[in-house]
């Protein structure tokens, strides 16, 4: 009686319209996105086990199992370019986000003209829609040992004692990396704290004011507890953008030819493939998946450590 009740049942019937609308706006995506990204990955993955030069074709005969990743992890080198990533991460954190959150609220709370306020963003944001190429050159020109500006500043009020002999770029490769990395990237999110900042109401200032709370106290029990999430994607941005875009900022500023001192781990996994005379396609194709799980685990680490403090904020 069960099973004549069920066959009774009308099957509901398959909405064409559903169908269609995956078939025109989703499927496309999803096959680049595996086409682009999924695929490659799991290609870098599976040659990362064998020991293949990229010239001939890959065979069973290469293979070498861990050994690719034994061999990276145990590279001072490699070691070395971990620890600048981190350092080049941190330093664009501090100055990124104090800068960016300083920039912001004196954008909106101090009384700017509008038309200053939005000379200061357009400045501000200029560097954002400069290519890195420009970027380097400027600065490279600007911090050049022999006819860059800097040094004649520092002389002319009489600090030639920081000049560095060997030049800003090869004594502090890290320090100068942070600083343009940094100058480059405040704009950006200072134009969406500005956005977060203009939606809070402006009675809770106003209560505040006759509370006897001052700029200080308001910027930390009004402003940052609501504009906490966009904080939250600066903070998690600037982190995953990092591990990829400080190789950009290195080759543009230094070149290929660097040492332990200024290498990171995009310029490692550049320099064993395609700048290489001998490439090891297998060995930085395992540095390069190395990365990728380091670039997830800490971005999930700053994701989780994040969400804390918006349950603690709420």
């Amino acid at each position: 009686m069960l099973d004549k009740g069920l066959h009774n049942v009308r099957r509901k019937p398959i909405d064409k319209s559903k169908i269609g609308f995956f078939c025109c706006f989703c499927l496309p995506p999803l096959l680049l996105y595996i086409l682009f990204c999924v695929y490659p990955i799991v290609s870098s993955l599976y040659t990362s086990f064998f020991e293949w030069s990229g010239y001939d074709e890959l065979s069973a005969d290469y293979f070498v199992g861990l050994q690719n990743y034994i061999a990276v992890l145990t590279d001072s080198e490699f070691l070395a370019a971990i620890k600048n990533d981190f350092l080049i991460i941190l330093g664009k954190e501090v100055i990124i986000v104090v800068l960016t959150v300083l920039f912001a609220v004196s954008l909106t709370r101090l009384r700017f003209h509008r038309v200053e306020a939005g000379i200061y963003r357009f400045v501000f944001f200029l560097p954002n829609v400069l290519s890195v190429v420009i970027i380097a050159i400027m600065w490279t020109f600007v911090l050049d040992p022999n006819f860059g500006i800097l040094n004649p500043l520092l002389r002319a009020v009489g600090l030639e004692r920081l000049i560095p002999v060997t030049g800003w770029t090869f004594e502090y490769p890290l320090g100068v990396i942070t600083f343009v990395a940094s100058w480059c990237g405040i704009g950006l999110f200072m134009l969406i704290l500005i956005t977060a900042i203009n939606g809070i109401s402006k009675e809770l200032y106003e209560s505040a004011t006759i509370d006897g709370a001052g700029e200080w106290r308001q910027l930390r029990y009004i402003t940052m507890p609501a504009v906490w999430q966009q904080a939250k994607f600066i903070v998690i941005t600037i982190l995953y953008q990092s591990f990829s875009s400080n190789f950009t900022m290195v080759q543009a500023m230094l070149g290929s030819t660097t040492n332990e001192k200024s290498v990171v781990m995009g310029m490692f996994v550049y320099q064993h493939s395609f700048d290489s005379q001998r490439p090891q396609v297998g060995y930085s194709y395992a540095a390069a998946i190395i990365m990728l799980v380091i670039t997830a685990a800490v971005s999930l680490l700053a994701n989780k450590l994040m969400s804390r403090g918006t349950d603690i904020h709420e």
